[in-house]
């Protein structure tokens, strides 16, 4: 599972998706699958992961608040989230502190289901504002303690052609020594 995270991590980094969507200053966050970048995941049957990133923030975060609106017909397992300090979870709200001042792409948490390939066409896995942030919001938090304004991102199960998913576009140059030097600290 290392090296699907790693190349899904460097994909993103070469194709910061736009997904047809803007992002505020604390960039955005959506939920991918980890075959490859796009808004379509897959309920296939047997399990099935998706990944959540903290895309866009080229200047670091700290941290951030979240929930995720799910249209899964899978069973759900406990998320795995990546970081130490995390309050809740994506059903309800989770806080999640990073540690340190990461750049994106930072994988915050992966779920897992139990897909019996039952989802509906274009049902979605939305990211939205934590329920009791304050203000409200989805959020996150600058290298500097500012509180910023991040967008959600809206990704498809079982696209049948007809869901509103728009392709990662590359938005920003990059290159080999940038992406190795993400994870040589």
């Amino acid at each position: 599972m290392g090296k699907s995270v790693l190349i899904v991590a460097l994909l993103l980094v070469l194709a910061v998706p736009a997904m047809g969507q803007s992002y505020g200053p604390g960039g955005w966050i959506a939920v991918v699958s980890p075959a490859d970048t796009t808004c379509a995941l897959v309920d296939g049957a047997g399990l099935c992961e998706y990944y959540i990133f903290h895309l866009a923030a080229p200047d670091g975060v700290t941290g951030s608040q979240f929930m995720i609106n799910k249209g899964h017909a899978g069973t759900e397992f406990p998320e795995d989230v990546h970081f130490a300090v995390a309050v809740g979870n994506t059903n309800v709200g989770l806080s999640v502190g990073y540690g340190l001042c990461l750049v994106s792409p930072i994988h915050i948490a992966t779920l897992t289901f139990f897909c019996q390939g039952t989802t509906p066409a274009c049902a979605t896995m939305e990211v939205v504002g934590h329920p009791t942030a304050t203000p409200p919001g989805l959020l996150s938090v600058d290298c500097d303690s500012n509180l910023l304004y991040a967008a959600g991102g809206i990704s498809y199960i079982n696209d049948d052609g007809s869901c509103p998913c728009v392709d990662p576009v590359s938005t920003q140059q990059s290159n080999w020594g940038r992406i190795k030097a993400l994870y040589s600290r």
